[in-house]
């Protein structure tokens, strides 16, 4: 259990007996912890069944646990002021998510209506109605978790439920869609989309992609779970490229860099390999794959959220942006504020920096 809280980012503050008591959010902020935390929990029943499987069939006995989960303000803070040892949280946030947990039937993940909320989109839920709750005055709206969604952003997760309207940014749609001719004729382009948490880089870059129907699409997207995973965005646009076109990328030397791209283990060849030469030989391998996806037209490369790269994931992005130069293809990096300086000496990269919208704007979309 403890394994799957910290793979995403999760902090156990309690053992409980036969449970614990798992934070996301605290005591380090975090995007999208309820997402991270009921993934986390359906995880948990995933892993757990195997076991349950095999005590069933070897000693005849059935294990399973529930899983309760809330959202909402606590009172946080260290015991003995040693966070590591000591971080726990009080309120009637925990005590909600204990009383769901206790009314959840076994093998489930319970919710309540406010995390439901917060994971619409992202994870497939059950409406359960209304439950009665001990400590409760009036009933408690309850949903089950069922599984999670394809959905690996803000964007595709509203989507499900309908987005609203889009306002106040054709100018910049413009500009993205003249970058994109650009490619038509051989030239590649690159632009960074940077703006401030939720102003709408994210739906920006979607907007582009419904303007372009029939574009290649490939995307890498960035998170605080993958920051030290070194080049993990570019690893899913080679993964994707290599998945949907059963290709092999240069030479039978590129197949080791290319195992260690998609995340396993060097073999000792590659151990031994001096960094640098090992980061251009991935880069080779990004190339390569942008190069056999782009055999068929131009195509646009995304990599969502590079607020969240790594230093080596920004300067592959530089010197990625040179090495496309001569091929159909856009890249697009979307980025908060002050993250983008390695990229302020690539003379080729567009800047497009979104301002919240105006009042008449505002009035509009709403």
């Amino acid at each position: 259990m403890t394994a799957a809280v910290e793979r995403h980012s999760g902090y156990v503050a309690q053992f409980r007996g036969d449970g614990i008591m798992a934070l996301f959010g605290a005591p380090v902020a975090q995007e999208r912890a309820e997402v991270a935390a009921v993934t986390a929990a359906l995880e948990m029943q995933d892993g757990l069944s195997g076991v349950a499987n095999e005590l069933a069939e070897t000693l005849g006995v059935h294990l399973s646990f529930r899983v309760g989960l809330n959202t909402g303000g606590v009172v946080v803070g260290s015991i003995s002021g040693d966070i590591a040892a000591d971080f726990t949280a009080l309120g009637d946030t925990v005590n909600l998510a204990a009383r769901m947990e206790q009314i959840a039937t076994p093998g489930s993940v319970l919710l309540t209506a406010r995390t439901e909320a917060a994971v619409a989109g992202f994870v497939e839920c059950r409406d359960l109605g209304t439950v009665t709750v001990k400590g409760k005055s009036d009933d408690v709206h309850a949903f089950e978790a069922v599984r999670a969604l394809s959905a690996t952003d803000r964007i595709a997760a509203a989507s499900v439920r309908g987005l609203s309207k889009f306002v106040g940014r054709q100018v910049e749609l413009g500009l993205l869609e003249g970058l994109f001719r650009r490619t038509l004729r051989g030239r590649g382009q690159a632009v960074v989309i940077t703006g401030e948490a939720g102003i709408g880089k994210s739906r920006l870059a979607h907007e582009l992609q419904q303007s372009l129907p029939g574009t290649r699409w490939l995307t890498g997207r960035c998170s605080p779970e993958r920051q030290a995973a070194a080049f993990f965005p570019l690893a899913e646009i080679v993964r994707s490229v290599t998945e949907d076109d059963s290709v092999i990328l240069g030479d039978d030397s590129h197949e080791a860099f290319l195992r260690v791209l998609l995340g396993d283990q060097p073999d000792e060849t590659i151990a031994a390999v001096d960094p640098r030469d090992r980061n251009a030989r991935v880069l080779d391998l990004v190339v390569a794959a942008l190069e056999v996806a782009a055999a068929g037209g131009s195509l646009v490369a995304v990599i969502e959220d590079a607020h969240w790269a790594d230093g080596a994931t920004w300067s592959a992005l530089g010197a990625l942006v040179e090495r496309v130069a001569n091929l159909p293809v856009l890249v697009v990096v979307t980025s908060r504020p002050g993250y983008d300086a390695p990229l302020d000496a690539t003379t080729d990269m567009t800047q497009l920096r979104l301002e919240p919208l105006d009042e008449d704007e505002v009035a509009e979309l709403i």
